[in-house]
């Protein structure tokens, strides 16, 4: 990117001046710079140039690097190197036309009026500060600095330079470097002192791409530079306190509270086996609809025929009461569709647009009539929210150690943004997983994927984050971070919904019966099937759905029951092969029900066919 920007400066500066390629005789006279030296590291720059071009030209063109890429030798041998962004600022001229191009690692000035040509002598004058900071070498000082810059493409016949300084430097070492980059040649420089200032000259002028700098250790206590806030401290309160927050409104709106499970021996009044599904467990799934041919099967509206291993006939007996849900009646209707019998491989590929209906009709029934509602819709928005901002944490944090590192706000929010966009991903998954579950069911593994898969992308950007960033000196303060982002992440993706007060009650009564069917005993149950023989039957579809079938089966192994005269199978009626034969064929009815057609593959025309073009070899054109 810095070499296409220098690029593109260039060509921008030939349109400007056709005539870049000068002749011999094209030179600065003469350049003077004079350099105020703050206690505080603030260095104010003047340059004024005296030019005398025998060329046609419009004016300069000036570089100031922001970025200094620097080695030094410790006192015990140790080599280090250090890289440090001094920002430029104030950049102000004399009476001339001036355009400016800044970025993260330099500014460059082109002084002149463009369409002005001229020859001869020419005075430019410009000045500019640059913010310097602590380099960090173990608390030892020392001013390092080019006077003069070595990418000057004309010679100067003459350099004169004054550095006042704000306390005297009359005692310490000085070094003075003239020539090409990495050149150690001093001897060309004539320099005084008096007190804290030092006036020099070099008499012989520089060539081309020489530079003259200046190499002078100062007491360690000669600058005074302003404390650095370690802007890493907010980045990581901000990241712990989100996760504070995000704890807190998951208690709040995410949990549900103290849920109270009532002593039931029948299902909640008025509701089906499939919606008492989804009152358990959030979902409606292929279960919770099939368990409904149970249930209308026990209210004598159909009968179930076994008539072979692989095939089910179901006969319709009379309509379904009026008082059910429209999604109910709906998947009644469609079941038989002016039939009075239907068997599964009737169902088969064509039956499953009818369960997806209703699984949907069913979860609308309770999301979107407030009456209805079993969980709160806050929690949704809540959740879309906190998935949002989740990603500042990261963005924040390197935004801050990266702005700490240089100082250049712009160029550190846009770092920090591109070293988070990993973690976009689980964000999204997040997003997706609300949106596409809002008007239709999920399957359970569906559910924990959409869960699991987040927070794996998520740790793949914690990794990556801790990667970049694990030099850092705030090593702790990452991880905290890191930790911070993690959690929070975990947070937001266990949030569920919270239960209504309606919502608390049912699924209290759910769960009641549920925890009687595992844990009845013979006599109550006796007792029940007395008062009611169809108890075991009625109870069957919610056992289904609630996923206790087999523990309600065996509690009436030994408990005489009559055959229900809803259901034809093969041999003698016994409990055990009865409910045996009704897994099966429940199982052979989920699977034909919501069985989906087979895709078509087949070839046709366009495609992916040979030939030119694409992303192949080229030719000429």
């Amino acid at each position: 990117m810095k070499k296409l920007f220098s690029l593109l400066f260039v060509l921008i500066f030939l349109l400007f001046d056709s005539t870049l390629l000068v002749s011999a005789t094209d030179r600065f006279t003469n350049h003077s710079v004079e350099i105020v030296v703050e206690e505080d590291g603030l260095y104010t720059f003047n340059h004024v140039i005296d030019v005398d071009f025998d060329t046609p030209s419009q004016g300069i063109y000036v570089r100031i690097p922001q970025v200094y890429n620097l080695s030094f030798t410790m006192e015990d041998g140790t080599v280090v190197n250090r890289v440090y962004h001094f920002p430029v600022s104030d950049i102000s001229r004399l009476n001339q036309q001036t355009l400016i191009w800044s970025s993260y690692e330099d500014v460059r000035i082109r002084i002149g009026t463009e369409g002005e040509y001229f020859t001869g002598k020419r005075r430019y004058t410009y000045s500019y500060t640059v913010r310097t900071r602590d380099l960090d070498l173990d608390g030892k000082q020392l001013f390092y600095f080019s006077i003069i810059g070595d990418e000057w493409e004309l010679p100067v016949d003459r350099v004169e330079f004054k550095i006042l300084f704000p306390k005297d430097v009359s005692s310490f070492t000085k070094e003075f470097y003239s020539g090409a980059y990495g050149s150690l040649v001093n001897n060309n420089v004539n320099y005084t002192v008096e007190g804290n200032v030092i006036f020099g000259t070099v008499e012989t002028g520089l060539r081309e791409y020489e530079a003259l700098t200046i190499w002078m250790p100062v007491s360690d206590d000669f600058f005074s530079y302003p404390k650095i806030f370690d802007y890493t401290t907010y980045s990581t309160l901000y990241a712990v306190l989100f996760t504070v927050i995000a704890g807190l409104l998951y208690i709040r709106f995410g949990k549900n509270g103290l849920l109270v499970e009532t002593v039931e021996f029948n299902p909640p009044a008025g509701y089906s086996s499939s919606q008492v599904g989804y009152i358990y467990d959030g979902v409606v799934d292929d279960k919770d609809i099939v368990s409904l041919i149970i249930e209308w099967a026990s209210k004598g509206y159909l009968t179930i025929e076994e008539l072979d291993e692989n095939t089910i006939r179901l006969n319709k007996i009379s309509e379904i009461d009026p008082k059910a849900i429209d999604a109910e009646k709906t998947l009644f209707y469609d079941l038989f569709h002016g039939r009075d019998s239907v068997t599964t491989k009737e169902l088969e590929h064509s039956f499953y647009t009818s369960v997806n209906a209703a699984k949907v009709s069913i979860t609308r029934h309770f999301r979107e009539n407030r009456d209805n509602r079993i969980y709160r819709k806050t929690e949704d928005k809540l959740k879309i929210l906190l998935s949002i901002l989740v990603i500042t944490i990261t963005v924040f944090h390197s935004c801050a150690i990266i702005y700490n590192e240089g100082f250049f706000a712009h160029q550190a929010f846009k770092f920090s943004l591109e070293y988070s966009l990993i973690g976009i991903v689980p964000v999204g998954f997040i997003i997706f997983f609300i949106f596409y579950s809002k008007n239709r069911t999920l399957h359970k593994n569906d559910v924990i994927a959409l869960k699991i898969i987040p927070l794996m992308f998520a740790i793949m950007h914690t990794v990556f984050q801790f990667l970049i960033f694990f030099t850092n000196e705030r090593v702790l303060m990452n991880l905290m971070v890191m930790a911070s982002y993690l959690i929070s992440l975990y947070i937001i993706s266990i949030m569920r919904n919270k239960l209504t007060d309606k919502g608390m009650e049912l699924q209290g009564k759910v769960l009641g019966l549920r925890t009687f069917i595992q844990l009845a005993e013979k006599d109550k149950l006796e007792m029940l099937v007395h008062d009611d023989p169809e108890y075991f039957y009625k109870i069957l579809p919610y056992a289904y759905v609630l996923n206790v079938t087999d523990i309600w089966s065996k509690k009436f192994e030994s408990i005489t029951i009559q055959p229900p005269n809803w259901y034809v199978g093969s041999g003698h009626f016994n409990n055990s092969i009865f409910i045996r034969s009704l897994s099966s064929s429940m199982y052979q009815m989920i699977s034909t029900m919501s069985s989906m057609p087979p895709s078509k593959v087949g070839r046709g025309g366009g495609g992916f066919g040979s030939g030119s073009g694409g992303f192949g070899g080229g030719g000429r054109w």
